[in-house]
Formats: structure tokens, C-alpha cells, sequence
């Protein structure tokens, strides 16, 4: 591996900076990613990856970046949930080193949530957050594993953000997911439940255990939608009712809490049209070897991204002529979270590069 990710040091310095003592084993999570270099060379490398993403995240209701590293860490952990954790925190921490120059928002100080963090638009939020006080190497990171479907883990992940830092001054509710359905699908009922429990009630319940806080800080809180929640989708009709949902629960919290000093905002954008989806591949295929020849093709990727969705002129049928890139959709939700949009409340900001004008 490349010297700035040298196992040895990389560890040795998370683990006094954040975890402390009693989990570090260099030599032995060094084997462990050696041992497992060649696997995910090939893994990553497979001409069909991209297409398996997606087909994954749906099946596995957007927890897919979550299980492929238990997948990793699991020959040698031993069940030891510590080792999945201690993981996360290096990955995150490799995440926030590429992130040298200074934003243009203002964060310091700022205790942000963020769901759905372990890949794409999640991870890469994180990092635009962070790079203010990253400069400044005060940041700190605190990956959680949650299952944002269950309640009581929502409640203990809120509660254990606070305990650590005291405070929630920003919420981004990002984590979500979508699955193929229709009126004749056998399965609709469960379909719906798992849809609107992962796109609606989790938004819905996270915000609600929040609330306490920012409003004490007088907080803000982003949620990440879809252009399917205005605008219908026969094939993914369960996932299309549950950000409509969202869209106008956003709608009336804004009213609720504004009088409170807390702004509640939408993001929506189409993944489809976007470089969210095939980011996370290029992030991980990043952090495990080292490699940078895949962050200095773009083409390359995109032609990937297209093939793999089967969208092979997906420029051409927007008014702007390109894909979003994941900073288009990362520039808006950091706006929103800013001081810079302090009478901004109850908005739905489309970023879909015109698409809705068609």
C-alpha cells in the first residue's frame, strides 16, 4: 500500500486520537487487509460490480456498504463487533485526510448527524462537512452502526451522539433506498412496509428524537429526497409514496419548528442522473489499494455508470447536458445547513439538471 496508508501508523494514531486503548492490533488488521487485497481486486474489478451495487442496495434495503465490511472483517473478528467498529473509523478518518482545503461553510464547532454515512452522498458529506475543522485538526468522528428501521437504534444512536459530544446542532436525514414493486406484485404489502419503515417512519422518528436538541441550539435539519416523490415511477411505486410522504412531512415540521429557531429543508435530486450511485465503488476501490488512477478517469467511470444502468445517453436528455456530480447535490445540502440560508425554511430544492422541464 501507498506510505499514507500505512497500516501501522494509520492505527496507532486513530487509536490515540479515538478510540484510546484496548482495541488496536496492527499486526493483526494489517494481515487481515492483506489477506483479503487480491479478493477484493477482483470483487471490485468484475465488468458487472456496479449493476451488483444496485441490485444489492435494493435487496438488502441500503445496508449493502455495512455488510460487505463484515463481510471483510469477518475471518477475523470472531464475532467481535469492536473490530467492525474500529474498522469504520479508519475508513471514515481515510475519508476526512483527502479533505485538505478549507470550505467555504463555516461548520466549526457544529455537532452534525448524518444517516446513511457509510458510502456515497452520506460519506461524502461527512467529509465536506469536516474539512473546516479538519484544517484546523480538530475534527472529530463518530461512526455508529444503525439499523435506521428500528427505533430503539435510532434512540440509542441519538443518545450516544450526545453523550459524546453534547450536543446536535445539525441533522441530515440521508439514509434511504428503493425496490422494484408494482399493484400485481405479490409481495407489495411487505414491500411497502419496508419502504416506507426506511424512507418515511426513520425520517420521521430520527427527527422527532432530535428535536429536543436542536431546538436548544437552534439547529437545522436537511433531508435528502427524490424527484419520485413528485414525480410517479410505475416501477417503483412503494419507494415514490414514501418520499412523497417525507416531501410534505418536511412541509408541515417546518412550520412546527420554525417558530423555535429550527430551519427544516428538502434536497431532492435523480439518483439515476447522477454520480451518487457509482461513487461509493470508487471511493472503496480507493481506500483498500491505494490507487488513484480510478479517481483520474471519469470517463472511464461514467461509461461504467452508464453501461451498468443501461443509460447509455443519459447527458443528452438533460437541458444542461450532463450527469450531476455528487458535489452538485453535496453544494446544496451544505448551503442549506449553513448560515448562509438563515431564512431559508420549508424549502424543496430539485437538483435534477432541468429534467422536470422536460
Amino acid at each position: 500500500m501507498a506510505d499514507r496508508y500505512n497500516i501501522h501508523s494509520q492505527l496507532e494514531h486513530l487509536q490515540s486520537k479515538y478510540i484510546g486503548t484496548g482495541h488496536a492490533d496492527t499486526t493483526k488488521f494489517e494481515w487481515l487487509v492483506n489477506q483479503h487485497r487480491d479478493t477484493y481486486a477482483s470483487y471490485l474489478g468484475h465488468p458487472d460490480m456496479l449493476s451488483y451495487f444496485a441490485i444489492a442496495e435494493n435487496e438488502s434495503i441500503g445496508r449493502i456498504k455495512f455488510s460487505i465490511m463484515e463481510k471483510m472483517l469477518q475471518p477475523c473478528v470472531n464475532n467481535d463487533q469492536g473490530w467492525i467498529s474500529f474498522a469504520m473509523h479508519r475508513i471514515a478518518n481515510d475519508f476526512l485526510q483527502s479533505a485538505w482545503s478549507e470550505s467555504e461553510f463555516d461548520f466549526s464547532d457544529k455537532v452534525v448527524l448524518i444517516t446513511g454515512a457509510s458510502g456515497g452522498l452520506g460519506a461524502h458529506l461527512a467529509r465536506e462537512f469536516a474539512k473546516n475543522e479538519i484544517t484546523l485538526n480538530h475534527a472529530r468522528i463518530f461512526p455508529y452502526l444503525a439499523d435506521v428501521t428500528k427505533s430503539d437504534q435510532l434512540a440509542a444512536m441519538v443518545n450516544a451522539s450526545v453523550a459524546r459530544f453534547g450536543r446536535i446542532d445539525i441533522l441530515i436525514n440521508n439514509a434511504g433506498g428503493g425496490v422494484l414493486s408494482s399493484i400485481s406484485d405479490p409481495n407489495l404489502s411487505q414491500k411497502m412496509h419496508q419502504m416506507m419503515d426506511l424512507n418515511f417512519h426513520s425520517v420521521v422518528e430520527l427527527t422527532h428524537l432530535t428535536a429536543p436538541y436542536l431546538e436548544r441550539s437552534k439547529g437545522v435539519i436537511v433531508t435528502i429526497s427524490s424527484i419520485l416523490g413528485q414525480k410517479a415511477n410505475q416501477y417503483f411505486m412503494p419507494y415514490c409514496a414514501a418520499k412523497a410522504a417525507v416531501d410534505m412531512f418536511v412541509k408541515s415540521i417546518a412550520l412546527e419548528l420554525g417558530p423555535k429557531g429550527v430551519r427544516v429543508n428538502l434536497v431532492r435530486y435523480e439518483e439515476k442522473r447522477s454520480e451518487v450511485k457509482w461513487i461509493t465503488l470508487k471511493i472503496l476501490y480507493h481506500f483498500f489499494f491505494g490507487n488513484d488512477s480510478i479517481n483520474n478517469s471519469p470517463t472511464a467511470m461514467r461509461t461504467n455508470f452508464q453501461s451498468a444502468t443501461g443509460s447509455e445517453n443519459l447527458e443528452k436528455t438533460l437541458p444542461l447536458r450532463r450527469i450531476a456530480k455528487i458535489e452538485d447535490v453535496s453544494n446544496a445540502v451544505l448551503f442549506l445547513a449553513s448560515d448562509k440560508s438563515s431564512f431559508i425554511t420549508g424549502a424543496n430544492i430539485l437538483i435534477d439538471g432541468g429534467h422536470s422541464l422536460i
